[in-house]
């Protein structure tokens, strides 16, 4: 991955070197997980059964189906990120349907992120709701790899601030992007900063589904920007972004990635009931 002095360095010569100052100020950092070695242990883990409090009930969609287990954090191991106000104890739960690709606003009940102030070491695992859950993804330990600086992507709105008007611009932002990812893996789980894209920008959709806003189709988007709701997108946070992983045998849609976002306000609040999840795939 190239580092963030690097963004000028990589810049030089193109036709948009001028916006290597606004693209380093739009930069955000971000923390970089890789999966492990399988293990059902107290660690920040993908998959298996969740180590959570023995009292909590198991959590469900609208209809009373479990929800599948994607992942717990340990907060306590994570590094600092300006501008990303984790707590910083305790741990976060990440639950999914499996299926949902949150575009609906009834799909709010598909995901639920947990939090609890203790250390995962101090529960055992919980029970499963049911043996036959459908979705069940094996458990591997998810370690910090490092932090990183990310960049927005073409279809992330914080892009718009960069003015790329011409087709040639754009064109000079992207081939900037595919030099400054060059070095990267495939597989990218990450905390925080610029989500890696597949499809339009996943904090829009975020916001305009939380304003009941149905985004399955263009005329949803149509609507949100119509209504002036793409600027709020840029509150939206990524708590968690999971890849297809073949060591979690994790597989969303084809070969695609969920993210889990959260509003600013309510990642402060730690209303974490409120987040959001979107799923894109290739």
């Amino acid at each position: 991955m190239a580092t963030a002095s690097s963004i000028s360095e990589l810049l030089q010569g193109s036709r948009i070197q001028h916006l290597a100052a606004r693209i380093e100020a739009a930069a955000q950092p971000s923390i970089r997980l890789d999966s492990g070695e399988a293990t059902d242990g107290p660690v920040s883990r993908l998959g298996g059964v969740p180590n959570m409090p023995a009292e909590w009930g198991w959590p469900t969609n609208h209809d009373g189906w479990p929800l599948a287990f994607i992942a717990q954090i340990a907060l306590g191991g994570l590094p600092r990120l300006e501008g990303y106000d984790l707590p910083t104890d305790g741990s976060l739960y990440f639950f999914h349907d499996g299926e949902s690709w949150g575009f609906k606003p009834e799909d709010i009940g598909s995901c639920r992120v947990l939090y609890g102030s203790d250390p995962l070491a101090k529960h055992s695992l919980h029970p499963l709701p049911d043996d036959d859950l459908e979705y069940q993804f094996k458990g591997v330990e998810l370690s910090v790899r490092w932090t990183e600086k990310t960049i927005p992507d073409l279809r992330d709105i914080s892009s718009e601030a960069f003015e790329l008007q011409s087709k040639e611009d754009r064109s000079a932002y992207g081939d900037f992007e595919d030099r400054w990812a060059a070095t990267d893996t495939a597989i990218k789980h990450r905390m925080g900063g610029h989500l890696d894209l597949i499809q339009g920008d996943a904090k829009i959709e975020a916001n305009l589904v939380s304003h009941g806003i149905y985004c399955g189709d263009s005329e949803g988007w149509k609507l949100g920007r119509e209504k002036g709701l793409f600027a709020g997108a840029k509150d939206w946070q990524l708590l968690l972004q999971v890849d297809s992983d073949e060591k979690a045998e994790m597989q969303w849609g084809d070969s695609g990635r969920i993210y889990f976002l959260i509003h600013k306000d309510d990642l402060a609040a730690r209303r974490f009931e409120k987040s959001r999840l979107v799923l894109q795939c290739f």
